[in-house]
């Protein structure tokens, strides 16, 4: 499970290294009439000033990339270890590379602003309403493709994960029945979401002339549409990989997992070669047009994002990756809402961290207090009455059929939280794997499965059930 972990995680950090370079590195080339995302005209490619700043750039952003695919392996590397020390040092390095990729392109974007500015280099009109090419608007249902095809994905979704035998027996009465399914079907729906609404945004006009604004148009939505419609569909055999031999044998084999690895990158694989495919041929449409349509809206995104108070839009093209769409930012809305993600998603990733902390390094513990029986461990804590035990044993080791996590952690070096099993039922776990005796308390809703690494604790845990008055230590105290 660890090296799992750690390939899922080095294929990540690779992969999120990779788009970004992929996407945002050759900002400094001149393609579509801008560099870094301003509108220039083609003579200040020669200029000494540009020349010196996408110099600079290229130096310090390939040395960036670098160093953070380096970074990235190690940070995949510390998973097969304490994965709550690995959980803060890939956090940390997630919010570097997003902060200083972006803050990079963006001073970058700065400069040039201010380049452009200086030298008065001013390419068409500035425009400050939204442009319609009313010829292709009237044909804009026609151009993607129908997302109607997402439909037999979710029924196969349907018919498999909710109602093939084997599959519900694997899951017996445990939630999880409804838990992986409903995140399988949650991910198709999404893809199914984004293609109706990227389908149906507005047309871009790029060009005086009608046909090359269809074409390009054209091109873009079916690109974007068959890439979802396509995910979609490796999506679904990926999980029929995964999900079918764990319903038939309990178990999937290296093959198996290797193949449904190998699916979820060519997913990532699909989505990226479809942006720089997509990026490369649109500019071979747009630099044989002879009638560009020449207009300057950096005004609006001097400062790196679009805030324009005219335009009642709240979704834009992004500047810097037309697959992307930027609120603009001139709307209250749109900034309450990037503080309330921002905020939220810092508070979600030092929580989580946290709790793996607490996993990793607070060893649980059982302890009476009167005739109640307390186990802490974290998030996991649970509490029963003395009376409620039908029985307790020591135990060699965890019965011998597959115990699947339904809500808890599950790595190289533990096992903590609810689990389930065919014949066993319900159950929670607190166990350190390789240590021994086990503790089974068996209760009418579940069984409580609990060891420790410090000798001779479980087998007074074990005393003090049968005899109350010989009370463990009720204070938790962290393992050594």
């Amino acid at each position: 499970m660890d090296f799992a972990l750690f390939v899922i995680f080095l294929i990540t950090d690779w992969s999120i290294v990779g788009i970004s370079a992929a996407v945002y590195g050759g900002k400094h080339r001149y393609r579509e009439g801008m560099i870094f995302g301003v509108h220039v005209p083609e003579s200040a490619v020669l200029d000494e000033d540009t020349a010196s700043l996408t110099a600079h750039y290229r130096k310090v952003n390939r040395n960036f990339y670098v160093i953070n695919l380096v970074a990235g392996t190690g940070a995949a590397l510390l998973s097969l270890g304490h994965f709550s020390i690995f959980m803060i040092v890939w956090t940390l390095w997630l919010l570097e590379f997003c902060i200083v990729s972006m803050g990079l392109l963006t001073f970058a974007h700065r400069r040039m602003y201010s380049l452009k500015v200086s030298k008065k280099w001013i390419v068409g009109e500035p425009v400050r309403t939204v442009i319609v090419d009313t010829s292709v608007s009237s044909v804009s249902e026609k151009l993607p493709f129908s997302h109607w095809w997402h439909l037999p994905v979710i029924l196969a979704s349907i018919l498999a994960l909710f109602f093939l035998p084997h599959l519900r027996e694997y899951f017996g009465d445990s939630y999880l029945r409804f838990l992986l399914p409903g995140a399988v079907l949650l991910m198709e729906a999404i893809f199914w979401f984004v293609h109706v609404w990227y389908s149906h945004r507005e047309n871009v006009v790029y060009s005086n002339d009608s046909k090359i604004n269809l074409a390009v148009n054209r091109l873009t939505k079916r690109v974007w549409s068959g890439m979802w419609i396509a995910s979609d569909y490796l999506m679904l055999l990926s999980m029929a990989i995964l999900l079918i031999p764990l319903a038939v044998r309990g178990s999937t084999t290296t093959l198996e997992l290797f193949l449904f690895l190998t699916i979820q990158i060519t997913v990532i694989v699909l989505i990226t070669a479809s942006i720089l495919w997509l990026e490369n041929k649109r500019n071979d449409i747009l630099s044989a047009d002879h009638s560009p349509l020449l207009v300057d809206d950096d005004l609006y995104w001097k400062n790196g994002w679009y805030s324009n108070p005219d335009d009642k839009r709240f979704f834009v093209q992004d500047r810097m990756c037309s697959a992307n769409f930027s609120m603009n930012m001139a709307k209250p809305a749109a900034k309450a809402i990037t503080g309330t993600i921002t905020a939220g998603t810092l508070l979600l990733l030092v929580w989580i961290c946290a709790v793996f902390v607490r996993m990793d390094f607070v060893q649980p513990q059982l302890s009476l207090r009167g005739a109640n029986v307390e186990v802490t461990a974290g998030m996991y804590d649970i509490s029963f009455s003395r009376d409620d035990i039908l029985e307790a044993e020591l135990l060699d080791s965890l019965p011998e059929e597959p115990l699947r996590r339904t809500n808890g952690a599950a790595t190289g070096g533990y096992l903590l939280g609810k689990f389930y099993g065919n014949q066993t039922g319900e159950c929670r776990l607190y166990i350190y794997r390789n240590v021994r005796p086990i503790l089974a308390i068996y209760l009418p809703e579940y069984t409580v499965f609990i060891n420790s690494k410090t000798p001779g604790e479980v087998e007074a845990w074990y005393d003090s059930l049968k005899n109350p008055s010989r009370s463990p230590a009720s204070s938790a105290h962290e393992s050594p």
